[in-house]
């Protein structure tokens, strides 16, 4: 842990731990909703990023979780300049580029709800994403 985590830890809260947990089971259920009705997805886990990638074939199109240098708890968004992702054909306004990727904050309404994160990110797949 780095001296910032540490400090953070002091401040523990048993509260702000169960909503993480919570956030967290929004992102498997959304992934589960996209296995069941539309998609082939990869989870990704790691020390900075929990969420999932939606794939077609073997490009990825859209990558859904919680990333630590998103300034939002829960976010979709895809890497720019990679010949592993199919670009979209139009983008959405806003969002917010961050090292190589660009992303979109899913509003407070979608933390708790798959159904909803469900709905916003398959709108992006069927709008802006070349068939």
């Amino acid at each position: 842990m780095t001296p910032e985590e540490r400090e953070f830890m002091k401040g523990w809260s048993g509260e702000k731990y169960r909503a993480i947990r919570k956030l967290e089971k929004t992102v498997d259920q959304t992934k589960k909703l996209f296995d069941a009705r539309r998609k082939k997805t990869e989870l990704e886990t790691d020390v900075t990023a929990y969420g999932f990638y939606i794939k077609r074939d073997d490009l990825y199109l859209l990558w859904v979780g919680i990333w630590d240098m998103v300034p939002s708890p829960l976010s979709y968004g895809y890497e720019l300049d990679s010949p592993h992702w199919l670009k979209p054909s139009s983008i959405p306004p806003g969002g917010i580029t961050i090292s190589k990727y660009h992303l979109w904050s899913l509003q407070p309404e979608t933390w708790d709800s798959p159904e909803r994160v469900y709905e916003h990110t398959a709108l992006y797949l069927d709008t802006c994403l070349p068939k």
